[in-house]
């Protein structure tokens, strides 16, 4: 199995390596990543509403509206540049070799709930992405159903995004697993997409987790990954339980969990400012 490394010349990593078998190399680089992102974020966003002032300024207005103007939008747009730095730091880490002391950052949320059955975590395309599935890829019984390219961060716990894989995850979960499956898919109206709104947005989400859920007969999990001075928090969402309901329901329960959450912070969301950027300005 390849891994993050063999995308680079070896030569690169030498000295890398060495350092990253002393725990406070790795340590110290990681909180270097952090407090570089805070120094640049604000600075960065300035310069992004010189250089492209009209799509600024749509975010802006999804951001006022999403917030009910309790926000011009220049904290949640630092707050974007931040998580947009530091994730790419991680990313650089990771390739290294410092896997360890980032991982050394992840924590269950002190008001999060952990559980022991088998459910569905519903994720989204969180800046994250890497170091959570890196750490979902950890966890006993755990699995990432995904595409291709996560298996380097998944490992064994990667079950590939296909037909086949997805009776598999099927499979796996009626076993005892718990597996991990972004959420934030959209598309057009049809038979596998339900009308949600997220970020005072009217979109068409995909039914798909909950429909997983369903064949599975187990709960979905919300799982809301945030950055805390300095470490990377996992919060667990109330179990919502899919035999009651329609998978439409479900699938706008799950997303309203996402919504409150990216209104909070819509630093957390990989996609937040194309999404807002793109959004229609509607009156």
């Amino acid at each position: 199995m390849r891994n993050d490394a063999q995308l680079f010349p070896a030569n690169v990593f030498t000295s890398f390596r060495q350092a990253s078998a002393h725990p406070g190399a790795g340590d110290a680089l990681v909180s270097a990543v952090f407090a570089g992102a805070s120094a640049l974020a604000a600075p960065l966003a300035a310069l992004d509403e010189l250089l492209r002032p009209a799509r600024t300024k749509r975010v802006r207005a999804q951001l006022f509206r999403a917030h009910e103007g309790r926000t011009s939008g220049s904290h949640e747009l630092a707050s974007i540049w931040f998580t947009r730095i530091a994730r790419e730091g991680l990313r650089i880490l990771l390739a290294l070799g410092f896997a360890g002391a980032v991982l050394r950052r992840v924590e269950i949320a002190s008001d999060g709930r952990t559980r022991g059955g088998n459910c569905v975590y519903a994720i989204y395309h969180t800046p994250w992405g890497r170091v959570l599935a890196l750490w979902l890829g950890r966890q006993p019984n755990g699995v990432l159903f995904s595409a291709r390219r996560w298996l380097d961060r998944a490992g064994k716990a990667h079950v590939p995004c296909t037909w086949r894989g997805l009776r598999e995850l099927v499979v796996r979960i009626r076993e005892g697993s718990s597996a991990a499956v972004t959420a934030d898919h959209f598309g057009n109206a049809g038979s596998h997409t339900t009308a949600v709104t997220l970020l005072a947005r009217d979109v068409q989400m995909s039914t798909g987790i909950a429909r997983i859920a369903v064949a599975a007969n187990v709960p979905i999990v919300p799982v809301i990954t945030r950055y805390r001075a300095g470490r990377l928090q996992i919060a667990l969402g109330s179990e919502i339980d899919v035999q009651p309901l329609t998978v439409a329901d479900a699938t706008r329960r799950m997303t309203a969990v996402f919504d409150a959450e990216l209104r909070r912070d819509p630093s957390g969301w990989e996609h937040t400012h194309r999404f807002l950027s793109r959004a229609p300005d509607r009156g």
